[in-house]
């Protein structure tokens, strides 16, 4: 892994990604998803990269399917809350959901 400047404390060095599950809710209906955050390791604090992993992405596209909306309908207000613990998840592949 290539060692970038961190937003957090602006040393180089690896930020490795972590990733955990997740329910995302819409006006009643939920859906598993995974979070993916990126790590600190001087400071310990998280951030999400849209590059690693787009969360919402995957819940819009999965809550899409179930409220039988055409893809790529905008469902503002969905509400993504992490189950488990960073790092308790798999990695999801690369890209959207």
């Amino acid at each position: 892994m290539r060692a970038r400047p961190c937003i957090h404390c602006d040393v180089s060095h690896p930020v490795v990604p972590q990733a955990a599950p997740a329910i995302a809710t819409y006006r009643g209906t939920s859906v598993d998803v995974t979070v993916v955050r990126r790590v600190c390791e001087v400071t310990k604090r998280t951030f999400v990269n849209t590059r690693d992993h787009d969360h919402r992405a995957e819940a819009r596209d999965k809550l899409n399917v179930i409220l039988g909306n055409p893809a790529g309908t905008r469902l503002p207000g969905i509400e993504v809350q992490v189950t488990g613990e960073m790092g308790s998840a798999p990695l999801p592949d690369r890209g959207r959901a």
